[in-house]
């Protein structure tokens, strides 16, 4: 089951349908982080996993809101271990996030991901979802694996809808 974590404030309400239409599975975090890692245990071999949530240098909140408790050491390792048992691909869409801790255990683990290093700026239609990392009006590019990251910073990722 393909997965969306996402903060209601953080996201465009025209961006869910759109994912539910690409067949993910859309689920709100909520000021509990057992919420996150219950959607966690949800994924499946080779399923794909999109968080939509506050994030800076210090990595993706797993609640919803501006501030909470940064991941653990031990909780990034275990979401890192996760993921690249399941070989899911991560797409980190919170913002500012390509530098964070976290990134740098998916990197050591070998997961499959991509962050921005600026603001996830989304745009929903009908046929998907368009992701640039951007800083105002400048494109910033993305950090990751080489086969999710666009080949030009002004190009963003896609998320096809059916």
């Amino acid at each position: 089951m393909n997965i969306c974590l996402y903060d209601k404030d953080s996201v465009d309400p025209s961006v869910i349908p759109v994912l539910r239409m690409a067949n993910y599975e859309c689920i709100p975090l909520t000021s509990n982080p057992s919420v996150f890692w219950g959607a966690i245990e949800l994924l499946e071999e080779k399923d794909s996993l999109i968080l939509i949530s506050h994030g800076d240098k210090d990595g993706p909140l797993m609640v919803k809101g501006t501030s909470g408790k940064d991941m653990t050491v031990h909780e990034q390792l275990c979401l890192a271990q996760r993921l690249f048992n399941l070989k899911v691909k991560f797409f980190c869409f919170s913002c500012h996030t390509a530098y964070s801790p976290l990134c740098n255990v998916l990197n050591t683990y070998g997961v499959v991901f991509v962050a921005p290093q600026g603001f996830a700026s989304m745009k929903a239609s009908q046929a998907g979802l368009y992701v640039h990392s951007m800083e105002g009006d400048k494109f910033t590019g993305w950090v990751g694996s080489p086969s999710l990251i666009p080949r030009r910073n002004s190009t963003g990722i896609t998320i096809y809808g059916r």
